[in-house]
């Protein structure tokens, strides 16, 4: 029983691209005729068994990008065609020749196609069988990967990264997930391998970076870390010593009406140095610790609340700035009464 049937096509698989040219290499060349059986190989070394043949597959015709070829069945593979056991047919190519072993003729439940195929191997090479399979999701996946042994997780773990475009993903959890499993042995070999130095930041003191340095003739500076501030704190920061300067000046006006002229400027002089230095926290008794400038303005200020103190300066003011413009002589003649 002979008919005439497409057995391939050119495409791009999973396992490589099946152009034109790779199509004629494959089919164009078959001088003998290729066995049919039924069933992929793969299959029946997995049992242990020959595989059953079915027929013989000759006459390969390339047309565009198809290829048919005339299958002659023998009288096993005519049963079981008359049956209607099979369904279609899938080649087997030996990834590394390009060479056309068999085909394949699928039995009902496993629908023949090229757009999908997979690796197997046998005892004749790596036999890129075509046929459709069923898609697997990714949660099945994950199911499937429980029941692994950890040698065959890392071995699936290691062929998702080949190939992988990291500029596409962040590798940070990756990294994470790595440290967390493995102690830090591993990768401080790696770095002292390679030349570094590797101790914890706890134990790296400045006596050992002195230390360090000295060794290589090098001196060590120390600096501040410039801190980069987000365009919102930097407005904050901006609006905070805007009201310091105003509170400052405001702070210095006050003190002019309760402290005499001769005494201003050095009292002065003291609010704005601690104003410099408002950020640091002195103990002034057990239940007074604040910064020198608030210690200095709030005694200030109850200067001002004290009434008593208050008029006895305002006095003081009033004769200092008193404007005397009587002259020698008139105060000479006011003496002697003329």
């Amino acid at each position: 029983m002979k008919k005439r049937i497409k057995v391939f096509e050119a495409g791009n698989y999973p396992q490589g691209d099946f152009n034109l040219d790779r199509v004629k290499e494959v089919f164009s060349s078959i001088d003998n005729p290729i066995g049919g059986i039924f069933s992929h190989t793969s299959k029946w070394l997995n049992e242990n068994k020959t595989p059953v043949d079915v027929g013989e597959f000759s006459n390969f015709e390339v047309k565009g990008g198809d290829v048919y070829a005339d299958i002659e069945f023998n009288a096993k593979g005519t049963n079981y065609y008359n049956d209607g056991i099979l369904k279609g047919v899938s080649v087997e190519i030996d990834k590394n020749t390009n060479k056309l072993l068999k085909i394949a003729v699928l039995p009902v439940g496993i629908n023949p196609a090229v757009s999908t195929a997979e690796f197997q191997e046998s005892e004749t090479g790596i036999v890129i069988e075509f046929e459709e399979v069923k898609q697997v999701t990714l949660e099945e996946l994950l199911a499937a990967l429980v029941g692994l042994s950890s040698a065959d997780r890392l071995r699936i773990v290691l062929a998702a990264l080949d190939g992988l475009d990291v500029a596409e993903i962040d590798l940070q959890p990756a990294f994470t997930k790595l440290w967390e499993l493995d102690d830090q042995k591993w990768y401080i070999n790696k770095l002292v391998a390679e030349g570094y130095v590797v101790e914890k930041t706890a134990e790296f003191s400045k006596e050992k970076i002195s230390e360090l340095a000295k060794g290589m003739n090098l001196q060590v500076v120390e600096f501040e870390r410039e801190v980069v501030l987000s365009p919102e704190e930097m407005r904050a920061q901006i609006k905070s010593e805007i009201e310091f300067e105003t509170k400052l000046e405001n702070e210095i006006t006050e003190m002019k009406k309760v402290i005499p002229p001769a005494l201003q400027h050095v009292v002065e002089f003291a609010i704005r140095e601690s104003a410099k230095k408002r950020a640091e926290i002195v103990e002034f008794s057990e239940t007074e610790k604040v910064s020198e400038f608030e210690k200095i303005t709030g005694d200030i200020g109850k200067l001002g609340t004290n009434k008593v103190f208050k008029t006895y300066f305002n006095d003081i003011a009033e004769f200092e700035n008193k404007d005397d413009s009587t002259s020698d002589r008139d105060r000479i003649n006011a003496y002697y009464g003329k």
